[in-house]
C-alpha cells in the first residue's frame, strides 16, 4: 500500500517574509485602476489594450476566486509563487521555506497548472502596464 498524499493549507505565516501579498495589492489596485474604468481610455496606437485589460481583469480573478467556475489557486499559493519569482530576482532569504511548503500544498499537476497560470499572469500584468505607460506617455 503506497502513501496517500494529503495537501497543506497555507498560511500566513508560510509566505512571511516573501513579498507575494504585496505584488498581489499591486496587481488587485491595477486592475482596480485600468481593467474596471467608469470612462473609456484612450490608448492611442493600442486598440487592443482595452480588451486585453478586460481579459486580464477575468483572468486574475478566476485564478484565486471562482471556486465553481474552475480556482485554479488560492490567495497563500498566489501570494508563494509571486514571492518566490520576485525572490529569484532580490535574493529573498525565505524562498527556500516559501518554495518547500508551497510543494506540500497541493499535488504535482496541480502545482504546475498554479505556477504557470500565476507566472503567465504576473508576465501579462508587466507587459499591460508597460504598454499603458507607454500609451500615456505618447499622449
Amino acid at each position: 500500500m503506497g502513501c496517500i498524499f494529503k495537501p497543506e493549507q497555507l498560511s500566513w505565516e508560510d509566505i512571511d517574509g516573501g513579498r507575494g501579498e504585496l505584488i498581489i495589492e499591486e496587481i488587485e489596485a491595477f486592475v482596480s485602476d485600468y481593467c474596471y474604468q467608469d470612462e473609456p481610455a484612450d490608448y492611442g496606437d493600442d486598440g487592443e489594450l482595452a480588451n486585453e485589460l478586460v481579459f486580464f481583469s477575468e483572468a486574475w480573478e478566476k485564478l484565486n476566486g471562482w471556486d465553481p467556475y474552475g480556482k485554479i489557486a488560492d490567495t497563500f499559493q498566489t501570494a508563494a509563487v509571486l514571492s518566490l519569482i520576485d525572490g529569484a530576482f532580490h535574493d529573498s532569504m525565505a524562498a527556500d521555506r516559501i518554495s518547500e511548503k508551497l510543494t506540500k500544498s497541493a499535488t504535482k499537476p496541480d502545482l504546475v497548472k498554479i505556477i504557470t497560470h500565476v507566472a503567465s499572469l504576473y508576465c501579462w500584468y508587466i507587459s499591460l502596464k508597460a504598454r499603458i505607460e507607454q500609451a500615456e506617455a505618447e499622449k
